[in-house]
């Protein structure tokens, strides 16, 4: 069975059948990353994608110069061994260790010929440039040629192999094909006529396990690599030497020679290593150690630095160009090498390559532990509260989450384990929630208020599965050392332990337990593959349930409490007579392992979902199907019913959950969970809404284009339509999507023209000229940004006339900071659909002078209306400046603060300061701006509320007194520093729940366009519905305390360097503000954070 589960699990996530998309389509792509190591890697002919094959079973899709994640290839039943672009790049081929070899459209990720050979598994491929032929080597002692007009075999030839079977490559000009064989040895053939010309071996002794990697430097000289042997460049006719390398102990992995035969990288199981063909000196070693990259390459990814747990590669590619490198590696990683001098350039991943943040740290290839780490990865359950409203999962860090199901932003976190939350249960009135964890401990919530009831202590390993009994007495909770253990509620007092084996040698683990109808029996699903039932206070078997012939998932009682259908990893489900035992009727229809089963409320209907990522709905009477849902791109862990049985929701390992409107079959929303605090929710139509760092790690895709969503912000971040799509359902219309809008209103084409990519210059102050095509959406702005700061947006009058695919050039001038300079250029069009961004780096060549720190602190407690009054406003404001300043000394030539406090923070003042310090600041200083007061959202505006105005939700009074959000970024963006900061605790109150809920989505979106319009970082508390709460307790708002104490250092962590960044500051608000009010408050506030521009350092540890 361990066996069977390591090759299944090389699993994460991805399953077997691949359906042909009819027609264009707009997908929404996530970047997951590879979850087990990468093993091959290749460059598409002209440079501009990469493909990736990986033990996780999956072909991946990268755009080279953004490092985005395009398509996931689905298909494969093992891991990738490798893979290659035709030609004309149209065309991936895959191979794989499960004797398949593929070849996709990836335009569309369809399958478009498959190879199959039941006794091989697939070791290399080779295609010749014309594309014409195929050669094949396997673990079997035979290489295959294969003709591609006819798919026949041309010929087959002998070939001696080892473990690791024969390697194959064709010479440039495909009259030679080498095949590398086991004992150091190389065989050359004549293609055409199959005939052997040449062996290349060693004269002195044998070796087996030895493994030959070759490549054609010409059709006479072959450069070979094997342990044991030499690494050199072999003469076929004069039979002499030149080597690189003496005797290797290591196993070669990869030969690959760059396109104009210069330079070779080797690729061995310790390292890859650059070599000078000429002279065959060794030119640098590649870095695997945790090494940031460096910025002057330009090459786009989510973030700089990415860790690594391991250092072996297993694969290396040369560009067509031979500026880069790209290599796979055991961490699940690509990186990117500059080809001249070795260095990092990016790092290309996602959020599954990474291990889970569990504290179990199982490693997913090692024998013992792939086990366990797969059954752990497959408890990944989402389930519905029962009036509805709310989705419940865990699986986010140590934490489980609660999100609203309409809007799908998280309105509760439930803190509290020291370990991953692994496992929960929701009770059936929905009051409690019931989590088990890595920690060994179960833990008891209230799920309205957040807080911990109880723990329950005793397991003595992590804890797989738990459940309520049917009256809400008693728990049950099952461990990996194999104990069930049985609680009561209310007492927290053990009643009940059952261990499941006598032999000590010998442990069984109840992967799923549940209480049986009656409360009296327990229900058990064995992690190896029986389901029992057991008496509970004898611990004995009761009844087995003989069927399944693999491990048992999941199971559900129905209703009439006499009949419990299961889920199984041998592609059924069944339905058993609980009190004899016997099967009633099996249900045959997915195609891969079933992990998760629901039933209707009546029992007559029940959906299914797994690994072959298509959720099921069944007639139980009949066993037919009656519908399926397709969408999900990896394994189904999780499927149920909405009360109403209007939706059937659909969860997936990968953090990924589904709601279908359950007549129609039509998806609603999908909701992504990224990481333990990301998360965002898109439905078809485009809208969005979520977390500022979720949406960069989610892109629309058509074909091989990519588009953020950020260059839809305007129109299509709409938490209110998210809302309006849940209410309808199958009902909205999918009409006005967004791929028509991109087929009808294309986005502008930008390139910037001047300066050059990497150019050095000793001015301070340049031109830039930008080329903007119409490309059919009409053009109506075009921005500057200087290191991601907005310094410039014009919207000229001549922009409308401008005709379709007619271009024109915009100039701008910009005063350039020492060092690296990031210049952006992007445009809109008139459906505000805004284009790519065109990005050149300018080095300034000047001496780095320190810069100035400007803070602007504003705090009001006392308004002209005492209603309005506030406690903790001023010394939010005043304790925020005189700490900014301490704290960030280090760091300026000087810190000047200026500060505007209670009855002198009026509308004339606030904006008096601001126009004054446009006046002084420069590009090279800092500026950061701190409110404390009220703030308030009236007809889709959000206002910060000085003194003198007297009513919170009056639009005239506003508009007199207020200070709008888009106005204030009018004024950030002309005070000429690059790096900003606003800082916003403000609070509102008044008004009922529901107009406070409405008020607080389009809030959220005001901060997020003030971030982005005004290209700068602002975090904020939330106002509206859950307000910026003060608190007695600590005397001042919660957003300002923990503020406050991420200043002071506690926000130092990644890297611990004694200096806390924007990005640090970020996430520790992010992660601490909920907690602090849950904390102090019994109800959970999160704070709107985005980030636009560069990181940089806000204070120094003392």
């Amino acid at each position: 069975m361990r066996i069977t589960l390591k090759i299944y699990l090389a699993l994460l996530l991805f399953a077997t059948t691949n359906s042909v998309i009819a027609q264009e389509q707009l997908e929404t792509v996530v970047q997951r990353g590879h979850a087990l190591a990468v093993r091959t890697v290749c460059f598409s002919p002209d440079g501009k994608f990469l493909a990736s094959g990986s033990e996780d079973k999956t072909i991946k899709i990268w755009e080279f110069s953004s490092g985005r994640e395009l398509k996931t290839l689905n298909g494969h039943q093992s891991h990738i061994n490798q893979v290659l672009f035709t030609s004309d790049g149209k065309q991936v081929v895959s191979a794989s260790r499960d004797r398949h070899i593929y070849f996709w459209d990836v335009n569309t990720g369809v399958i478009l010929k498959t190879f199959h050979y039941p006794d091989e598994s697939i070791v290399s491929i080779a295609l010749t440039s014309d594309d014409k032929l195929l050669a094949i080597g396997t673990t079997e002692r035979i290489v295959r040629i294969i003709d591609l007009d006819t798919d026949s075999i041309l010929y087959s030839l002998k070939a001696n192999v080892g473990q690791y079977g024969a390697h194959v490559i064709f010479s440039d000009d495909d009259k030679l094909l080498a095949v590398g064989e086991d004992n150091r040895t190389s065989k050359v053939y004549d293609v055409s006529t199959g005939e052997l010309i040449n062996t290349v071996t060693e004269k002195y002794g044998s070796c087996g396990g030895c493994d030959t990697k070759s490549v054609f430097l010409s059709n006479n000289e072959l450069i070979k690599g094997s342990n044991g042997s030499p690494l050199a460049i072999r003469n076929l006719s004069l039979d002499t030497a030149f080597n690189f390398v003496e005797d290797s102990e290591e196993r070669v992995d990869a030969l690959r020679l760059s396109q104009d035969k210069s330079r070779l990288i080797v690729v061995d199981e310790d390292s890859a290593v650059m070599f000078d063909v000429n002279t065959r000196q060794q030119l640098f070693k590649l870095d695997q150690r945790l090494v940031p990259t460096n910025p002057k390459y330009g090459l786009n990814m989510l973030n700089q630095v990415a860790e690594r747990r391991s250092d072996q590669f297993n694969d290396a590619a040369f560009s067509p160009d031979g500026k880069w490198i790209v290599t796979g590696d055991n961490s699940n990683l690509i990186t990117i090498w500059d080809a001249k001098t070795g260095e990092k350039a990016s790092v290309f991943y996602g959020y599954l390559s990474f291990p889970p943040d569990d504290g179990l740290n199982f490693d997913p290839n090692d024998y013992w532990t792939s086990f366990v780490w797969g059954l752990v990865a497959l408890k990944n359950d989402v389930q519905i509260s029962p009036d509805g409203k709310y989705a419940f999962r865990a699986k986010v860090g140590y934490e489980a989450r609660k999100w609203e199901l309409a809007t799908g932003k998280i309105v509760q976190t439930y803190f509290g384990h020291s370990k991953g939350v692994i496992t929960f249960k929701l009770s059936k009135d929905g009051k409690y929630l019931l989590t088990g964890s890595a920690d060994r401990t179960a833990k008891l919530w209230d799920v309205e208020t957040g807080e911990e009831l109880k723990t329950f202590k005793g397991h003595r390993s992590f804890i797989y599965h738990v459940d309520f009994s049917h009256d809400q007495t008693k728990i049950v909770t099952s461990s990996d050392y194999g104990t069930i253990k049985v609680w009561d509620i209310e007492s927290g007092e053990l009643l009940k332990t059952i261990v499941l084996s006598d032999d000590p040698k010998t442990i069984k683990v109840g992967y799923t337990v549940k209480f049986s109808p009656n409360d009296l029996y327990l229900m058990v699903a064995y992690s190896h593959g029986e389901m029992k039932m057991l008496e509970i206070d004898t611990g004995r078997e009761f009844m087995e349930y003989i069927g399944h012939t693999a491990t048992t998932a999941d199971f559900e009682f129905l209703g009439n409490g006499r009949e419990v259908v299961s889920t199984s990893w041998d592609k059924s489900l069944r339905l058993w007579d609980i009190a004899t035992g016997m099967q009633v009727r099996k249900f045959n229809g997915h195609t891969d392992p079933v992990h998760a089963v629901a039933l209707n409320s009546a029992g007559t209907k029940m959906a299914s979902g797994g690994t072959d990522r298509r959720v099921i709905l069944w007639d139980i009477a009949t066993g037919k199907i009656l519908k399926e849902f397709i969408g999900h791109k990896s394994i189904i862990t999780a499927v149920e019913f909405t009360p109403d049985e209007k939706y059937l929701i659909s969860s997936t390992i990968d953090g990924i959950t589904k709601v279908w409107d359950l007549e129609s079959k039509q998806e609603v929303i999908t909701h992504f969970s990224i990481g333990h605090k990301d998360w965002l929710v898109t439905t078809p139509q485009g809208y969005f809404n979520g977390t500022g760092d979720a949406q960069k790690q989610v892109f629309f895709v058509k074909g091989l284009e990519s588009y953020t969503l950020d260059r839809f912000f305007d129109k299509y971040y709409n938490p209110d339509q998210i809302k309006r799509a849940f209410e309808l359902g199958g009902k909205g219309s999918q009409k006005q999507g967004l791929l028509q809008r991109l087929n009808e209103f294309p986005a502008p084409e930008v390139e910037i023209t001047t300066p050059r990519q990497g150019d050095v210059v000793s001015k301070s102050t340049i031109e830039v000229l930008a080329k903007i095509k119409n490309a059919g959406g009409g053009l109506q702005s075009v921005s500057l940004l200087h290191n991601g700061k907005v310094v410039e947006r014009k919207e000229e009058a001549y922009f409308s006339k401008l005709e379709k695919n007619k271009s024109i050039f915009q100039k701008f001038n910009i005063d350039l900071v020492p060092g690296l300079n990031s210049i952006n250029v992007s445009a809109t069009n008139k459906e505000n659909i805004e284009s790519r961004s065109s990005q050149v780096l300018v080095n300034y060549k000047s001496e780095a002078e320190k810069s100035i720190c400007y803070v602007l602190a504003i705090g009001i407690n006392e308004y002209q209306n005492p209603a309005m009054n506030l406690n903790y406003a001023y010394a939010d404001a005043a304790a925020f400046s005189k700490l900014i300043k301490t704290v960030s000394e280090p760091l300026f030539s000087k810190v000047e603060v200026h500060k505007i406090f209670n009855r002198d923070a009026t509308k004339a003042n606030i904006l008096g300061i601001l126009d004054i310090l446009a006046q002084k600041i420069t590009s090279n200083d800092v500026f950061y701006l701190y409110y404390a007061g009220h703030g308030t959202m009236v007809e889709e505006e959000f206002y910060f509320v000085p003194t003198e105005n007297t009513r919170l939700y009056s639009p005239e009074k506003l508009k007199k007194d207020g200070i709008s959000a888009s106005y204030l970024q009018q004024k950030l963006m002309k005070i000429p520093a690059l790096k900003q900061l606003l800082l916003i605790d403000a609070c509102q109150s008044g008004g009922s729940v529901e107009l406070l809920a409405t008020r607080g989505a389009k809030e959220e979106k005001a901060m997020a366009q003030l971030s982005r319009s005004a290209g700068i970082h602002v975090l904020s508390a939330a106002g509206s519905e859950q307000f910026a709460t003060e608190y007695a307790e600590i005397g001042h708002g919660v957003f300002t305390y923990v503020l406050l104490e991420a200043l002071e250092g506690k926000a130092d962590g990644a890297p611990k360097d004694g200096m806390v960044s924007i990005y640090e500051l970020k996430s520790y608000i992010e992660n601490l503000v909920p907690e602090y009010s849950q904390k102090f408050k019994g109800q959970v506030q999160y704070p709107y954070t985005f980030s636009k521009g560069q990181d940089f350092p806000v204070s120094v540890i003392k």
